[in-house]
């Protein structure tokens, strides 16, 4: 998805929001004032370019095409959006948590900054008219289609949070809440046809001359696919892919400028290069290696959680990054398999190689993330037709990596598996804790050899008054609090934060901050509490800013 690193790049801001890594006021008319940024730091980068500074407006221009998340930071960092609206609407915005309704409000800032950037980006690049509205509606869409799958996520969250024992399992028991990852996953990859078919503004492929052709080509390379269709980009795309893994919901998608530029011969090899992918196991290839590498992450995250503040982020972001590597060297190679058997399937590597160089254009010997340059792939073909030897070795080496990745991921996906099984009757503990059934909590904590102590003291606690609704808990916490009994307090705390209790959970995120001296989040926290509370850690909060007496 063309907008996928700036979505990544607004969910890191957003995380660093979350971690309390702010500066500067509570300003929420911000948002508005930020409004024109997008423009001006895209446009400024075509006029340095007009006066003759090509690199410094070369520089301009990346930052432009980052604006949207980037002027998003300043809202998120600079002027504390995520404190204006837990203040304004009671929610926790916890990235940790459950999502919430508010979350959307959270992001809706970078949507509109997003949807600015295209904007001046269409203004820079194209005169005004028709081609400037042609390209900026089609990037608009491409944007919104990379909001499906989190708005489906949200969505599909906020259900399933509507049904408290649901939610609740999901959130506290580890093996439900990736039980409910890997149906949100499968859902995705089974629809992801017709979602894409629908926001991609495509139509079923006209032309029987071209079907019969694309016909024959799929019958030679044994693929089935469900039908061709025309991926309307008003000819600012010359591409094509196949999307689904089922032949029965599997779609072949081709832009309209791919079909405008080449000859019927030279769409049949970008046919059969689409074909190559889908049976040279690509896709099932590169999920397993990127579920292999997220596992990986997540268990050395949390191994080296709690050695230094942030460890945990920093090592997950070491593994992405080396995804985000592996992913290139591995795509480049792909691309390279699939067009050796787009010429197998042809019957020669010239029609490939002549649709390159059309779509290539003065770009031919420019390589990217994902792609060689066409004079490396054409120079690649050459040799293979020569060597047949040296081209089966080639593919047996990305066979046996393709191996691999399903092997990493099936060891990886086992002792995931193994950990979250041996979690589980310490998780169905404290969900019975955060569905209030107290007793059921005291029975599986007997069954427990070794039960943590924090596990132990909360049951205990909820023991003491069992039929205590969350409010009454809070209440409790606070007596205990006054009277100077911090622990006791921090217990009925816990207790009514884990039923879900709004106010609890922001007392026990600046508690929370107060156990860990961080003042900031401690302070971006106090106007969420109710009016008892946040006098009295208010109180602390400015016995530590003042610092020790003398």
């Amino acid at each position: 998805m063309a907008h996928l690193p700036q979505l990544l790049l607004a969910a890191l801001l957003v995380t660093l929001a979350e971690a309390g890594l702010t500066w500067g006021p509570v300003a929420p008319w911000a948002a508005l004032l930020l409004l024109p940024l997008p423009h001006l730091i895209v446009l400024s980068g075509r006029n340095l370019a007009g006066r003759g500074a090509f690199r410094a407006g070369l520089v301009m221009a990346t930052i432009g095409r980052f604006s949207g998340p980037l002027v998003f930071g300043v809202l998120l960092l600079g002027c504390g959006w995520l404190s204006w609206l837990r203040a304004s609407t009671g929610a926790a915005l916890d990235l940790e948590g459950w999502p919430e309704p508010a979350l959307a409000w959270a992001l809706l800032p970078f949507v509109a900054y997003e949807a600015l950037s295209i904007d001046a980006q269409s203004r820079s690049a194209w005169p005004a008219g028709v081609e400037r509205r042609r390209w900026r509606a089609f990037q608009l869409r491409m944007f919104a289609t990379s909001l499906v799958p989190p708005g489906l996520f949200l969505g599909l969250a906020l259900l399933v949070g509507s049904v408290p024992w649901l939610r609740v399992h999901v959130e506290q028991v580890q093996l439900a809440g990736a039980a409910f990852l890997c149906v949100l996953l499968v859902g995705l990859m089974v629809q992801l046809p017709a979602l894409l078919t629908v926001s991609w503004r495509t139509h079923t492929l006209r032309d029987p001359e071209l079907q019969t052709l694309f016909d024959r080509v799929s019958e030679r390379a044994g693929f089935r696919a469900r039908r061709v269709r025309i991926w309307e980009t008003g000819n600012l795309v010359a591409n094509a892919a196949i999307v689904g893994l089922l032949p029965s919901r599997r779609e072949v998608l081709l832009s309209d400028s791919l079909v405008a530029q080449l000859e019927p011969e030279e769409l049949a090899s970008v046919f059969a290069h689409e074909v190559g992918h889908s049976r040279c196991n690509h896709v099932p290839t590169f999920l397993s290696w990127a579920l292999a590498f997220l596992l990986a992450g997540h268990l050395l995250a949390s191994a080296a959680a709690g050695a230094f503040p942030g460890a945990d982020l920093v090592v997950f972001a070491g593994v992405f990054g080396a995804w985000l590597l592996a992913f290139g060297w591995l795509s480049r190679r792909f691309e390279l398999q699939a067009d050796l058997f787009a010429m197998r399937t042809i019957g020669s590597g010239r029609p490939l190689v002549m649709a390159l160089e059309k779509v290539g254009g003065n770009l031919r010997d420019i390589g990217s993330w994902r792609h060689f340059g066409t004079g490396r792939r054409a120079a690649f073909l050459v040799r293979a037709q020569s060597d047949e030897g040296w081209a089966r070795r080639f593919e047996d080496r990305l066979r046996r990596i393709g191996h691999a990745g399903y092997a990493a991921f099936a060891v990886l996906a086992l002792l995931q598996l193994a950990l979250l099984v041996r979690a589980l009757p310490v998780d169905r503990t404290w969900a019975a804790l955060a569905l209030g059934d107290y007793a059921a909590a005291e029975r599986r904590l007997e069954r427990l050899e070794q039960p943590e102590e924090a596990l132990t003291d909360l049951v205990g606690r909820a023991a003491t008054a069992s039929k205590a609704s969350a409010e009454e808990q809070l209440g409790r916490a606070l007596v205990a609090a006054e009277a100077g009994a911090g622990e006791e307090a921090r217990q009925w705390v816990a207790l009514a934060s884990l039923r879900g209790l709004r106010e609890a959970r922001h007392v026990s995120r600046v508690l929370d901050a107060l156990d860990r001296d961080d003042l900031p989040v401690a302070m971006d926290g106090l106007w969420l509490l109710p009016t008892p509370w946040r006098a009295l850690l208010g109180a602390e909060l400015t016995q530590r800013l003042a610092g020790p007496s003398d």
